[in-house]
């Protein structure tokens, strides 16, 4: 019985020090640490019923700031759940009409509403590829019949 003790506790430091040497080759953004530096602002206008630009391009590894405005009459959306487990979140800021942020929501948005001239930056790390394109839309009722979609890659 005891040697069965020692041989768990041995089996327990081997699987230990194979998680540190594991935690130890993750990558800078596995660990937690964000790059350094200025990020890549990227633009996005929604309107009746588009978005412009409606293709994306994003890099791994790289911090961006997606600039939602609303320029349309009526309420958008972007919904886009793959982009959003393909990166990390760092937060999503609320502006004012002065642009000032007046809330930064934490976690991962799994859909981004604007009303009219309202908006928000989306603050993220591509994290995982995603090389061919991907779809987000606009989920308010009638817009992705009438074509309010898009296309993103990471690669």
């Amino acid at each position: 019985m005891r040697k069965a003790a020692v041989f768990l506790a041995m089996g327990c430091v081997v699987l230990a020090q194979a998680a540190c040497a594991r935690a130890a080759e993750k990558s800078a953004l596995e660990r937690g640490e964000l790059p350094l530096g200025d990020p890549v602002e990227v633009e996005m206008e929604l309107k009746e019923y588009k978005f412009i630009p409606n293709h994306f391009e994003f890099d791994i590894g790289k911090l961006y700031k997606l600039k939602i405005h609303n320029a349309g009459k009526v309420r958008h959306e972007v919904d886009a759940p793959i982009l959003a487990v393909s990166v990390v979140t760092i937060g999503v800021d609320v502006l004012d009409k002065l642009g000032n942020v007046v809330v930064t929501f934490r976690g991962r948005p799994a859909g981004i509403e604007l009303l009219p001239d309202q908006t928000v930056h989306w603050w993220f790390i591509p994290i995982k590829a995603q090389p061919a394109p991907r779809e987000f839309i606009c989920d308010e009722p009638g817009h992705l019949k009438k074509g309010m979609r898009g296309v993103f890659t990471i690669r």
